[in-house]
């Protein structure tokens, strides 16, 4: 997972810059239709859905590949898992802690087999909730320079979701603008 090193190396500059993440992620918690109280949070990096949360939990589990980005995340009634989530041994490590809830906020679009990970995350536990950014993600960069997005298109992501779960989706354009460089 390449891009795993570039947010490792860059953590304490992606704080700065993670202003689509931190919308994604207080959406996702604010449209959660269940509150759970053992929750699991997928890619939690610095704690994005952690801060969104307003209800009482019993435990907390934050999941990244990153330590650093973990080195972000508030500790209190924390713990912390530094685990790749397309490795089988990051789901069997996680199979007895009776997670009630999953938040994934803009992770799982890094999945080298989306599918497969959406079948353990089905497996366990009982709700879900995600948000994958698709391959319009940076479009009009991606044309500029002549490249395919590495990201799956919408299509494909909610084919894989409705294998595995009751899907109710919605798709959301945020706009970020940038100085123009010449």
């Amino acid at each position: 997972m390449k891009h795993i090193k570039e947010f490792d190396r860059f953590a304490g500059d992606y704080q700065k810059y993670k202003i689509i993440q931190s919308k994604v992620a207080r959406h996702l918690v604010q449209k959660a239709p269940y509150h759970g109280r053992r929750i699991l949070d997928i890619g939690a990096g610095s704690g994005e859905v952690y801060r969104n949360i307003d209800w009482e939990f019993e435990r907390f589990w934050a999941l990244d590949l990153s330590a650093n980005m973990l080195r972000y995340h508030p500790r209190e009634n924390v713990e912390t898992i530094l685990c790749d989530f397309d490795e089988p041994g990051c789901w069997e490590r996680l199979a007895g802690l009776r997670i009630d809830q999953i938040f994934a906020a803009s992770s799982l679009q890094w999945s080298r087999d989306l599918d497969t990970l959406f079948g353990a995350l089905s497996q366990l536990a009982p709700h879900v909730s995600m948000a994958l950014f698709t391959s319009k993600t940076f479009s009009t960069i991606h044309a500029m320079l002549g490249i395919e997005s590495p990201i799956l298109d919408a299509a494909t992501i909610l084919g894989f979701a409705s294998r595995h779960f009751m899907v109710d989706y919605e798709i959301r354009e945020y706009r970020l603008f940038f100085a123009h460089k010449e």
